[in-house]
C-alpha cells in the first residue's frame, strides 16, 4: 500500500503508528497523528450470490456452519447496500 510515498506492507504501516504513539506518550512529540491509508478491495459478486443470500433456509444455514447472527448481519447487508458487492 502507498505510504509515506513509497510501498510497504501494512504491518509496517500500524508498527510506525505505534512508535508515533510510543513518541507521543513518552513526550518526545508534542502532536498526535495517525497515518493510516484506506485500503481498496475489489469484489465483484453477482446478483445470483446475493439472492441466495437473502433467500437462505436455516438448515442451509446450518448446513454451511453460519451462526444466525452472522447470516442477519449479511442479509442486512444485502438490503442496505444493494449496490456494493456482498463479502464472502
Amino acid at each position: 500500500m502507498p505510504y509515506k510515498k513509497k510501498q510497504y506492507t501494512y504491518q509496517y504501516v500500524l508498527r510506525d503508528n505505534v512508535q508515533t504513539l510510543a513518541n507521543y506518550v513518552l513526550d518526545k512529540q508534542k502532536e498526535l497523528h495517525f497515518n493510516v491509508p484506506g485500503v481498496p478491495i475489489k469484489r465483484n459478486d453477482d446478483t445470483a450470490t446475493r439472492e441466495y443470500i437473502l433467500n437462505m433456509t436455516p438448515e442451509q444455514r446450518k448446513e454451511l456452519g453460519i451462526n444466525k447472527s452472522t447470516l442477519w448481519c449479511i442479509q442486512i447487508h444485502a438490503l442496505v447496500y444493494p449496490e456494493e458487492p456482498t463479502r464472502r
